[in-house]
């Protein structure tokens, strides 16, 4: 996961959702957790990723307010925030249409990754 964090593709994802996968069994959650250093490295990139999104974020809206002082119109809309969806993995076998596929971005990947391994982010 380290060496492809900054990489906004499937790769991170598709290792997020592997290690989350390995994080919903007891035994293999046990062994992941045991190493430190595993631990730390989560918290780092969950950190980061989010520290990231928010740069983007403050980044967009000061690009959506220098637009609008350019049209002489600077009202904005009111930003809602967005709601997180709680990821449920199921095999794709299941013709459901409700399977996770793949993560919109890296955040909601790590996210799902902490809560399967059940480790606290970084204060």
């Amino acid at each position: 996961l380290f060496l492809y964090r900054f990489e906004e593709g499937a790769i991170f994802n598709n290792c997020c959702m592997l290690l989350g996968i390995l994080g919903f069994h007891p035994g293999r959650r046990m062994q992941i957790l045991r190493n430190p250093l595993i631990v730390d490295r989560l918290q780092s990139i969950h950190a980061l990723a989010h520290r990231k999104q928010r740069k983007q974020q403050n980044r967009q809206v000061t690009q959506a307010k220098m637009a609008a002082m350019r049209s002489f119109s600077c009202t904005l809309p009111v930003l809602t925030p967005s709601k997180s969806k709680s990821h449920c993995v199921r095999p794709d076998w299941i013709l459901a249409g409700n399977n996770v596929k793949d993560f919109e971005d890296s955040v909601a990947a790590v996210t799902f990754v902490m809560d399967a391994l059940q480790i606290q982010p970084k204060i």
